[in-house]
């Protein structure tokens, strides 16, 4: 892996706006970051950020690209770091506050946050985590993995993933269904929308609310309410799992068309 040398950082004008509970915006500051990874060796990228949100777009290059936003009072000397390493074909990288640089917080520097875009090759695999920052995926073809605690997660794939969160929404277009695939929440609603043409084996269970344009056989508990349905999604295809604890369940048609991007990468 090589680390090119086009790092910048520099100070962006004062913020315009903050949201209603935070302290004026003379007190805050944007500071915008630029990495570049050559990925010549990579196969695949772990990405952790629980100071905000987490996005990822696909690109030709055979490279990483990520950007940062990062927000953070002018009082508070602590800098959010990237923490960049390579392990067996995989580059990891983790926002982190220095743990030697704690002092003590007023209740204003919560509003301390970063948010991240990342650009990679569309057959990379992919994990991603947030805590309470959205973790938004598009045109991933590779296997993905992503997690967050309150964070939502928002969806558009070619490829399988397997995603969790405990209370945040999990909403996902597939434009195509080749590998099994596995969402999950403890009370998040899981909103699932499969293109047109897509074909697919799907297992949904939940406590919550089921919805679905396809036609379904639920068994449900009475003593627990807990559901269990299936559908059968164009011609058949890969498992499609949908399960949540307490969240409500869609599963829609789309009038987007299925897409192949396998050839295209």
């Amino acid at each position: 892996m090589k680390l090119k040398a086009c790092f910048a950082v520099f100070l962006c004008s004062w913020l315009s706006s903050i949201a209603c509970a935070a302290p004026s915006n003379d007190e805050w500051m944007v500071e915008r970051s630029e990495w570049h990874w050559d990925l010549d060796s990579i196969q695949a990228v772990d990405i952790r950020n629980p100071w905000g949100d987490v996005r990822v777009r696909v690109d030709d290059k055979q490279q990483a690209y990520l950007l940062s936003n990062a927000q953070r009072h002018r009082d508070d000397p602590r800098q959010l770091e990237l923490l960049v390493t390579e392990t067996d074909g995989t580059l990891s990288i983790e926002v982190k506050l220095p743990e030697d640089e704690i002092p003590e917080a007023t209740e204003t520097w919560d509003f301390r946050r970063v948010d991240v875009t990342l650009l990679i090759p569309a057959k990379t695999r992919l994990s991603c985590e947030t805590s309470s920052g959205l973790a938004e995926v598009r045109g991933l073809i590779a296997p993905l993995k992503v997690n967050t605690d309150t964070g939502d997660i928002r969806l558009r794939l070619n490829g399988p993933v397997t995603a969790y969160s405990n209370h945040g929404m999990i909403s996902s277009l597939f434009l195509d269904t080749k590998q099994p695939s596995t969402l999950e929440t403890l009370t998040g609603l899981i909103h699932v929308a499969i293109a047109n043409g897509g074909n697919a084996d799907v297992a949904l269970q939940t406590h919550g609310w089921i919805t679905t344009d396809y036609s379904v056989d639920i068994e449900r508990d009475q003593n627990t309410d807990f559901k269990k349905a299936h559908a059968i999604v164009g011609n058949n295809g890969p498992k499609l799992t949908l399960t949540s604890n307490r969240g409500p369940i869609r599963l829609l048609g789309s009038t987007i068309p299925r897409q192949s991007l396998q050839e295209k990468h």
